[in-house]
């Protein structure tokens, strides 16, 4: 017998991801507490398999799409709105080149950490001869990683002006690029204002 459920639980995560094995009991425990639901975002389907008295769990992580929710927002840039600003906070762990990569399509470092999952989305509507992204966060050591259609990465690190991010580029193709704002040290919450204008 084969029964399938679907997780989106950090305590299920967790115990899969530190290859805890999940015994018979240890499952009904928590499927009595997670309620049986489809997932919106970033689902985990839960195959536990019966083979005899052993029990089997067998995890499938969904990918999410490029054009997944972002945690701050997202732009949309066409002939009529040619430029906007975003809001945001910094504080993440994860290391940003961990994520896209060590430098970009220029040979910039990618640096920063933040959150796993994009800042910001910008749609760009059509294709822009030239962009500059800016971060204004009162002067903190932010970084800035932008991941743009065929995964081409483009990163920025202080400006001329301050420690804040800046990334100015040309030959920004039509399409969905995700953006993270990181900072210079793990876990270092900070408001900015991201600014992208052409």
């Amino acid at each position: 017998m084969v029964r399938v459920y679907s997780f989106t639980s950090d305590e299920v995560k967790a115990a899969v991801m530190n290859q805890r094995a999940l015994d018979r009991a240890e499952l009904e425990r928590l499927t009595q507490r997670i309620p049986l639901k489809r997932s919106l975002m970033h689902p985990l389907l839960m195959t536990a398999v019966r083979s005899g008295v052993a029990l089997v769990a067998l995890l499938l992580l969904h990918i999410p799409a490029v054009a997944q929710d972002a945690n701050f927002g997202k732009l949309t840039l066409d002939s009529n709105k040619t430029s906007g600003t975003l809001q945001g906070s910094t504080g993440g762990s994860t290391s940003l080149p961990a994520i896209v990569s060590n430098s970009d399509r220029s040979n910039n470092k990618c640096l920063g950490f933040g959150d796993p999952t994009p800042d910001h989305i910008l749609v760009l509507q059509q294709a822009v001869p030239r962009l500059r992204l800016r971060v204004n966060s009162g002067g903190g050591d932010t970084t800035l990683v932008v991941q743009g259609p065929n995964g081409v990465i483009r990163c920025g690190d202080d400006s001329s002006r301050s420690k804040d991010a800046s990334i100015t580029d040309t030959d920004w193709q039509a399409g969905t690029y995700r953006i993270w704002v990181g900072s210079a040290t793990p876990s270092t919450p900070r408001d900015y204002t991201l600014s992208v204008r052409p």
